[in-house]
C-alpha cells in the first residue's frame, strides 16, 4: 500500500499542471509558465518542463500574471495582475520591495518579454523621487548621501521647482539606491516634460520622476499630466530564484535530432545554448532557421543559389548549412556473471574476477539535455536526472554522490558535422563500494597488467573503460601494506587497523565464495 501511495504521490508531482504548463526555451535559457509566452518569445521550438518537488524559492501568487525565469540570472520577472497610478506606487509593497532592478542588458531584455507579450507598457524600479541634486554637482540617492558628499555645497530635491526641468540621467536611482549603471531609454528620453496644464493643475511633483518600460523593452519618463492623470498600467516585479511555477527541468531525453545547423555568433571558438539550431526539411530541401530571410518559391532566394524551403506559413533560404547528427557512446560494458557453473558445488568455473566495476557515464550540460547538468551530486536532482538524462545517468550520478567512482574521462557524445561536439559526458569505472573503488586505485599502483608504459595506473580510454577487477592471481600480489586506507579509515574511526584489515580478508573471500565476476 505505501508503494502505491507513493506512486500516486509521484505521480501527482511529475503530472503536467495544465495544457499551458510550464515550458523551456533551450535558445534563450529562459523557463516559462506558460507554453503561450515560450512559444511567442523562443525562435525554436519549446520544451515541457516537468515540476519540482524541491528547490522553490517560493509560490507564484495569485497577484501577478506571466512569469519567466532565467536560471543564469537566477531570478523571476512577472508582472502584477493590478494597474497602479502615479500617486499608489508609494503606499504598494510590490513597487517599494518588489519592482524589477534592470542593471544588465540580459535582465532588461528578459523583463521586456513581459511588457512585449502582454503589449502594455510597466512601472519598474527607476525613479527621481527621492534624488538630491547637489548645487556644486552631481546626484545622490537621498538626502543622507547628498549631505555627506556635498561639504561645500546645498543639497535639495532633483523633484524640486529649480531642477525638475532636467534632463540628465543620473538623476535616476533604483529603489535599493543603486546608480543606473546601464540604460535603455528611448530616443528623445528622458523628455522631463511640463505642461501648463500641469501647472495649473497645481501637480506635485512637476515633471516625469518615474521610469516605465515599453512594450519595446525601451525606457520612458512618466509624470502626473493633465492629460493622463491617472496613468494606470502593471509593475515589472522580482524574485530571487524560481518560483515553483518556473521551477522545473525538461524531461526530453532525446535533445536535437536529425538535420541540424550553427553559428558562432560571439566569435568565441565554440557552440553554446542559442547558437545553433534544428533544421526545417522541405521538399526542397532543408533550411537552417539562422540568418533566414524570406524568398519567393521557385527558388528565388536573395542570399545566392540556396534553396528555397517553406517554413510554417512564408518560404525562407539560408546561407548556412544543414548537417546530420552524429552520434556516438561509449563501450560501458562490464565482465558478468554469465560464466559456467560447476552442478555439484555452484562454483564459478570461468574467470573470477574479486573487486570488479563496471562502467558508467552522465552527460554534462550540452543540446541532448538542454544544458541540464545530469553529473550531480546532489539528491535533489536525481528525480530530474531521471527523467531529463536516463536512469544510467541518475545511477552513476547517486554512485558519484557515494564515492563509489573513479572518473576516466570526457568524450564527444554528439557531434554536429562543420560545428562540432555539443554534447559531452562523464565516464566512471562505478564499484559496488567506497571500499573497493579505494582497493581498485590503490591496486592499480602495484601491479603492471594495470599500468601504461609510463607504469601509471590505466582505466583504459573514456570510450573503452577498462574497470575489470583483479584476477585470484593478481589479488594475492597486492601488498595491503603499501596501501593509502587513510580514506577508508576515516569513515570507520572507531574501529581498529586489524578489524579492518580482516574486513578486507573477509570481503575478498566472500567474492571468492560467491563466484563474483
Amino acid at each position: 500500500m505505501r508503494k502505491l501511495l507513493f506512486a500516486y504521490a509521484l505521480l501527482a508531482v511529475l503530472a503536467p499542471t495544465g495544457t499551458f504548463g510550464m515550458s523551456w526555451c533551450s535558445e534563450k535559457q529562459l523557463m516559462f509558465d506558460s507554453r503561450d509566452m515560450c512559444t511567442a518569445t523562443c525562435p525554436s521550438a519549446c520544451t515541457e518542463a516537468i515540476k519540482s518537488p524541491t528547490g522553490s524559492s517560493g509560490a507564484c501568487g495569485a497577484g501577478y500574471t506571466g512569469y519567466v525565469h532565467s536560471p543564469s540570472l537566477g531570478k523571476t520577472y512577472a508582472l502584477t495582475s493590478g494597474k497602479f497610478g502615479i500617486d499608489e506606487l508609494a503606499s504598494s509593497a510590490d513597487y517599494t520591495t518588489r519592482a524589477a532592478i534592470l542593471k544588465t542588458k540580459v535582465e532588461n531584455d528578459t523583463a521586456a518579454i513581459l511588457t512585449g507579450f502582454f503589449g502594455t507598457a510597466a512601472w519598474t524600479g527607476a525613479s527621481d523621487i527621492a534624488t538630491y541634486h547637489c548645487s556644486t554637482g552631481g546626484y545622490h540617492a537621498d538626502k543622507e548621501a547628498c549631505a555627506a558628499s556635498c561639504p561645500t555645497g546645498t543639497c535639495s530635491p532633483a523633484t524640486s521647482l529649480a531642477s525638475y526641468n532636467t534632463l540628465d540621467t543620473d538623476r535616476f536611482f533604483w529603489r535599493d539606491g543603486s546608480s543606473l549603471a546601464f540604460k535603455n531609454f528611448a530616443p528623445g528620453e528622458p523628455g522631463n516634460t511640463v505642461t501648463t496644464d500641469d501647472v495649473q493643475a497645481g501637480f506635485t511633483p512637476l515633471g516625469e520622476h518615474w521610469i516605465e518600460m515599453g512594450t519595446d523593452g525601451k525606457w520612458r519618463d512618466a509624470g502626473k499630466h493633465s492629460a493622463d492623470r491617472k496613468h494606470l498600467q502593471p509593475i515589472i516585479v522580482q524574485f530571487q530564484g524560481a518560483l515553483d511555477c518556473v521551477n522545473g527541468a525538461t524531461p526530453s531525453k532525446g535533445g536535437l535530432t536529425g538535420q541540424v545547423c550553427g553559428k558562432d555568433a560571439n566569435n568565441d571558438g565554440q557552440l553554446s545554448a542559442g547558437e545553433f539550431r534544428p533544421c526545417v526539411t522541405g521538399v526542397k530541401g532543408s533550411l537552417c532557421p539562422i540568418d533566414a530571410v524570406d524568398c519567393q518559391p521557385g527558388p528565388v532566394c536573395p542570399l545566392g543559389n540556396f534553396p528555397c524551403v517553406q517554413n510554417r506559413a512564408k518560404f525562407q533560404c539560408s546561407p548556412l548549412t544543414c548537417s546530420d547528427v552524429e552520434d556516438a557512446n561509449a563501450d560501458t560494458g562490464a565482465y558478468q556473471d554469465d560464466g559456467s557453473r560447476d552442478q555439484v558445488t555452484g562454483q564459478c568455473q570461468g574467470q573470477i574476477y574479486i573487486f570488479n566495476g563496471k562502467g558508467g557515464e552522465c552527460k554534462e550540460p550540452g543540446v541532448s539535455t538542454t544544458w541540464f547538468q545530469c553529473c550531480s551530486t546532489d539528491e535533489a536532482n536525481f528525480l530530474f536526472i531521471e527523467k531529463a538524462c536516463g536512469t544510467g545517468d541518475r545511477l552513476t550520478s547517486m554512485a558519484m554522490k557515494d564515492e563509489r567512482t573513479h572518473l576516466v574521462g570526457t568524450y564527444c557524445k554528439k557531434k554536429f558535422p562543420l560545428i562540432g561536439c555539443v554534447q559531452t559526458a562523464q565516464v566512471h569505472c562505478v564499484f559496488e563500494s567506497k571500499l573497493g573503488r579505494i582497493l581498485q586505485e590503490q591496486g592499480r599502483l602495484q601491479l603492471k597488467n594495470f599500468q601504461d608504459a609510463n607504469g601509471k595506473p590505466s582505466w583504459g580510454t573514456p570510450e573503452a573503460p577498462n574497470c575489470r577487477g583483479f584476477t585470484p592471481e593478481e589479488f594475492q600480489f597486492l601488498d595491503f601494506g603499501k596501501m593509502d586506507l587513510s580514506e577508508f579509515f576515516a569513515d570507520i574511526k572507531t574501529k581498529a587497523t586489524n578489524i579492518i584489515q580482516g574486513e578486507i580478508k573477509d570481503k575478498a573471500q566472500d567474492y571468492f565464495n560467491n563466484t563474483v565476476k
